[in-house]
């Protein structure tokens, strides 16, 4: 379909193939070979639409989104006790981001002039082979992954018709993972499982900054800031886990994990003009960290009934360091961040009602945080990560779905945050931000959602849904500046669906953002002045599927 030509592997006399196309295209294909034990899955995935944003001069779009996404599932099982399966995926996604200067006389989120047009291109691909063997009283499992991607990013970052900086960056990155991993047999008092973890990624990114407000300055004369660095990771780790039964009812487990890492940093930061001390080129650099870690879990889990569970745990996570390459900060070596680590509480229940027709989840957690990582940015605006001392979280999630009546589904769903940062103060500026929420961390974040379906005489179904999602403030940057926030947001999504009485036809149109409400998606400061994205317009969609 759509001249798309798809060549596949085919076992004859015994093969079956089913497929489903959504806008006349094919999206998903099943072949299996019932004597040979063999089966394989394509999914293709295609997207296109128009952009956001024109460019006020020429009327051009600025950020029009096109992706494509292909992946490919092949299944054997040459006996009982083998199953093999290779994956392999291949895509793109090209969504470029336009930055308003969002404090402008001009402001107007739907038309803006820019010097040149934005870009962001992504390329990912990968392979990966999963293996179990079921060795009688202990099952062997292999996953072995290889991973790649390119991207592509051209923002104009003063956001004007005349150009002062605009940012490039190009990476490229590859990376590979093994696992081996022992389970226990199904459905015994005791369940277990232990392996080993290996990964090791290249990383490099080269970045043209083109500085040309240094004329503004005052100074010589616009230079061209160009960073070439990257990262060479290496980890290992040993896992382990098990769950008691220690009545029916009550279960305990415990896991331990020990993890290595290694990363080798090199940076390289070069001026076509050094203008001393603001800009000065520097010589490559080698900077070689590493890190261990212990992290330990324990659970307890009640079930009082079939449609009731009580659950805690207690948790110990680590997240390694790294780097921050891009930056107008000018220095020898990158900003190099430490990991962080993490202690969870976690409790909560779990149960249904009247039948499965109610069931209520309710979660309540406690984080305790050391040597948080922290996305901020420079004085250029451009993204770094640093340490703050400590943080805490504290929370509370509740999940509903019901079905008072027949063809009647409400759903809701509420968490309640309170994530402040107990010690942070930035090395560079010396701000003060203890006690301040943390970035990204809204108070209340709540949706409700309602369908109703309802057959025809002939068969064929249809249906109405209605959303409703409600987000408070958040901040963008430490400091909680409102200046650097996201206002509450109020969000009314609408679908209306019909499928054929056979299962095979469906047709849907969605709406989303109803109400047509634009907010600043993000923002930072580049030169002192603030720089936004915009949340996307009203958007409708047509769907058609087909199941043959």
């Amino acid at each position: 379909k759509n001249g798309l030509d798809l060549l596949f592997f085919q076992w004859p006399n015994c093969i079956k193939e089913e497929s489903e196309y959504r806008n006349d295209t094919l999206v998903r294909r099943t072949s299996y070979h019932r004597n040979c034990n063999i089966k394989m899955v394509e999914s293709f995935r295609n997207g296109q639409r128009e952009g956001y944003t024109k460019e006020a001069r020429s009327g051009a779009d600025l950020d029009p989104e096109k992706s494509f996404a292909v992946r490919t599932a092949l299944r054997w099982n040459p006996s009982p006790s083998l199953d093999v399966q290779l994956n392999a995926d291949r895509g793109y996604h090209n969504m470029p981001v336009v930055v308003h200067s969002s404090l402008g006389a001009n402001f107007d989120p739907e038309r803006i002039e820019l010097d040149s047009a934005p870009r962001e291109d992504r390329d990912y691909w990968g392979v990966s082979l999963d293996a179990a063997y079921d060795l009688g009283s202990v099952k062997l499992i292999s996953v072995t992954g290889y991973r790649g991607a390119r991207l592509t990013n051209v923002i104009d970052t003063d956001a004007g018709p005349t150009r002062a900086i605009q940012f490039s960056q190009f990476d490229a990155t590859a990376q590979w993972s093994q696992e081996l991993r022992l389970n226990s047999a199904p459905k015994t008092r005791l369940q277990w499982l232990a392996g080993i973890y290996l990964f090791q990624e290249d990383a490099d990114t080269f970045s043209p900054i083109f500085l040309d407000f240094t004329e503004n300055l005052g100074l010589p004369s616009p230079t061209t800031q160009t960073i070439d660095a990257s990262n060479r990771t290496k980890a290992f780790a040993l896992f382990g886990q098990a769950s008691f039964k220690l009545t029916d009812q009550l279960t305990i487990s415990g896991g331990l994990r020990w993890s290595k890492e290694q990363k080798i940093f090199t940076f390289n930061q070069q001026f076509t003009i050094d203008i001393p001390p603001l800009f000065s080129s520097y010589p490559r650099s080698r900077q070689k960290t590493r890190w261990t870690d212990v992290s330990p879990r324990i659970a307890i889990d009640y079930r009082a009934s079939d449609n009731l569970l009580f659950y805690a745990s207690y948790s110990d996570g680590f997240k390694s360091g790294g780097s921050t390459s891009v930056s107008l900060i000018t220095t020898p070596v990158p900003n190099v961040f430490a990991p962080e680590s993490l202690e969870a509480f976690e409790a909560g229940i779990k149960s249904d009602w009247f039948n499965d027709d109610l069931r209520v989840n309710i979660t309540a957690f406690h984080y305790d945080y050391k040597d948080l990582q922290v996305r901020t940015t420079d004085a250029f605006g451009f993204l770094i990560v640093r340490n703050a001392a400590n943080a805490r979280v504290d929370g509370l999630e509740l999940e509903m779905s019901a079905q008072p009546i027949r063809g009647l589904d409400l759903t809701a769903i509420a968490a309640v945050l309170d994530a402040r940062y107990g010690e942070f103060i930035d090395p560079v500026t010396l701000a003060d931000y203890s006690g301040t929420r943390l970035n990204r961390a809204p108070k209340l974040k709540a949706s409700f959602g309602a369908q109703y379906a309802f057959r025809l005489e002939s068969g064929a179904e249809f249906a109405v849904r209605g959303e409703y999602e409600h987000m408070s403030r958040l901040y963008h940057q430490p400091g909680n500046l409102t200046a650097f926030s996201r206002a509450p947001t109020h969000l009314f999504n609408g679908r209306l669906a019909y499928r054929t009485a056979d299962r095979r036809w469906s047709i849907a149109l969605l709406a989303k953002n109803l109400t047509n409400e634009r907010r600043i998606g993000h923002n930072f400061v580049v030169l002192g002045e603030p720089r936004s994205t915009i949340t996307p317009p009203r958007t409708l969609v047509l769907e058609v599927c087909f199941t043959r």
